[in-house]
């Protein structure tokens, strides 16, 4: 059975005010895990990055979320979540692949949680995954978004601006070659005919 879930539509209208700030907090991971030495970084495996990067946009959602009027910032069931005008209730994750779902282990909360089983204060909230998807290489972002999960599938999806996306330029590497001469290239046995006929 479908469960009452807030729409994409009321969900965009109830967000937007907040979307550049949620971008801010799934994008903020990977540049603090980069920044920090590469004799650091590079014994560790996927799941500590993966954990760490985690750390860091919890760190950043409380930073730009605590004294936000109609946000709620709640460190509760192991994670953080973010509740927006007590209906949206939004945690942060990696996403597994370009269906954007996410992995982990199957505990009773999650199950609830991806299952819009989830209950606040008695009332029935909507619950959303914000996250990010990394690209091949696991170098970049490859995406951000916020969707609606549902049983293993998600009702819906919003696309977050990667921020500083689309604001690079190209920057030319040393001066612009200078052309070189041309060269006239005779053979020798035309330059042999033309003697012969003066």
């Amino acid at each position: 059975m479908l469960p009452d879930v807030i729409s994409e539509d009321e969900a965009q209208a109830l967000l937007a005010p907040h979307l550049s700030k949620l971008a801010e907090v799934c994008a903020a991971g990977l540049p603090s895990w980069e920044a920090l030495p590469p004799e650091q970084t590079m014994k560790q495996s996927k799941l500590s990055r993966a954990t760490w990067i985690s750390a860091a946009m919890a760190a950043k959602a409380r930073e730009l979320f605590d004294s936000e009027p109609g946000v709620d910032v709640c460190e509760k069931r192991g994670f953080l979540t973010l509740t927006f005008s007590g209906r949206l209730v939004v945690r942060f994750k990696k996403f597994s692949g370009r269906n954007l779902r996410t992995s982990g282990i199957q505990t009773l909360q999650r199950q609830a949680f991806e299952s819009q089983q989830l209950s606040l204060d008695g009332l029935t909230v909507t619950t959303l995954v914000a996250g990010y998807l990394l690209d091949k290489l696991e170098q970049e972002y490859a995406r951000l978004a916020i969707v609606c999960p549902f049983n293993g599938d998600n009702l819906w999806e919003i696309n977050l601006q990667i921020p500083g996306a689309g604001d690079a330029t190209v920057v030319p590497i040393g001066p612009k070659p200078t052309p070189l001469p041309a060269v006239v290239v005779e053979s020798a046995h035309k330059k042999k005919t033309s003697e012969e006929q003066e």
